[in-house]
């Protein structure tokens, strides 16, 4: 059995989100929606995956490699165009050999897959459907198209695929013989399986805290559980004094200062900082992002001076470094002459220049000082002028840090 995960109908549903990172990327509770796909198919025995790409192909690829860290065989196969789910699988059907499991990339789900391909084996039909619970008895399926296939995962017979987009399940008896027919059958999932659509930065948002609060079962969430509903990763410095209160994912590598207050159902992403004061609600914090002193954040995605609100479905760009940032900001120390005050980096040493007068002459004569003690250990005179005249005196108008 091979899997293949297609992408979204329209990244831009996702938008703004989709603007600075793949669909495929989003993080879920800190691992990207594409890993947690991966996990549920390795947990039961499907290591060969198929994953076309259309958005932003290269971060994912970049991000993935070739699956070895999760124990599969990832295929990446670039598409330029995107016609639907049925038309990506014919356009790659050449490539795709017996039964496939289909998954479509933006929902998120936690069937029994092992007990789903037994279904389909045993059923001996072209199709086998997913369906939950409530909708596996009633008539929605009565079609099957790209609406359907964008919303459900199931398991599709090769021979599908020369069939055309829309297929008539209810009638067998269709007049139109250019129809494929398949024999189908539908597997009903158990109530506790869910199924996340996600569709909009409120419903990506939504998955987040239907998994903070444990409706979800089979999650994989990185991290060790602290106390019950807190999550923190490796390497993490937290304040004595910060207030961490449940749902809480905090990733790897993050600070939490003093009097930080996390609240509500927050998630953390890896490397980012939580300042002093700070103030978090029911928001999701990407990785790398920095938040200041006393700084205020409700139902908001934040990554790095990025801010979309959900309530108010508005992006917000914060151009005050102090407030919102990239926790690893890059310097770039400027040229600085040592007539002027400022900072000098040499090397590995750092310089600071007073800006003072008064200041330059005391340093002076200190060094001067130091001069005359050196030398009365050696034979010879000590002229001042002589000292003022050394190029050593010149570069000792800066104190070292």
């Amino acid at each position: 059995m091979i899997a293949i995960i297609l992408p979204t109908g329209d990244p831009q549903s996702l938008s703004p989100l989709t603007e600075v990172i793949s669909e495929s990327l989003l993080p879920i509770v800190n691992k990207p929606i594409l890993e947690h796909q991966i996990e549920l198919l390795a947990q039961h025995g499907i290591k060969d995956i198929f994953v076309p790409l259309k958005h932003k192909p290269d971060q994912v690829t970049d991000y993935f490699g070739c699956g070895e860290r999760w124990g599969v065989k990832l295929h990446f196969i670039s598409i330029q165009r995107y016609g639907g789910a049925l038309n990506t699988l014919r356009e790659i059907q050449k490539q795709l050999i017996g039964p496939i499991l289909c998954i479509q990339g933006n929902v998120f789900s936690n069937p029994d897959v092992a007990q789903f391909i037994k279904v389909h084996e045993y059923g001996e039909s072209d199709m086998t459907l997913c369906l939950p619970h409530e909708l596996a008895n009633s008539k929605s399926h009565g079609f099957l198209n790209d609406d359907l296939m964008e919303k459900f995962p199931f398991i599709i017979e090769s021979d599908l695929l020369r069939g055309k987009s829309k297929v008539t399940i209810e009638n067998p008896q269709d007049p139109d013989q250019n129809l494929f027919v398949p024999r189908f059958s539908i597997f009903s999932c158990k109530p506790s399986v869910r199924y996340l659509y996600m569709d909009s930065p409120e419903s990506y948002w939504d998955i987040n805290r239907r998994i903070l609060e444990k409706n979800v079962d089979e999650v994989i969430i990185k991290g060790k559980e602290i106390s019950k509903g807190i999550w923190v990763g490796a390497h993490c410095e937290i304040h004595p004094k910060a207030k961490l209160k449940p749902p809480l994912v905090i990733g790897n590598h993050c600070v939490i200062n003093k009097d930080a207050v996390l609240e509500n159902g927050n998630v953390i992403g890896d490397h980012s900082i939580i300042e002093e004061g700070a103030f978090l609600t029911r928001s999701i914090v990407w990785k790398g992002t920095y938040v200041g002193t006393q700084t205020e954040i409700k139902d908001s995605i934040v990554n790095k001076n990025l801010l979309y609100n959900l309530p108010r479905k508005i992006m917000l760009k914060v151009t005050e470094s102090f407030l919102l940032g990239d926790s690893k900001p890059e310097f770039n120390f400027p040229k600085i002459s040592t007539s002027k005050s400022g900072f000098l980096v040499k090397g590995n040493r750092l310089f600071a220049f007073p800006a003072r007068l008064v200041d330059r002459i005391v340093i002076t004569l200190n060094i001067f000082k130091a001069k005359i003690k050196l030398h009365k250990k050696t034979a010879g005179p000590i002229f001042l002028d002589s000292i003022a005249a050394s190029k050593q005196a010149k570069p000792k108008l800066g104190t070292k840090l």
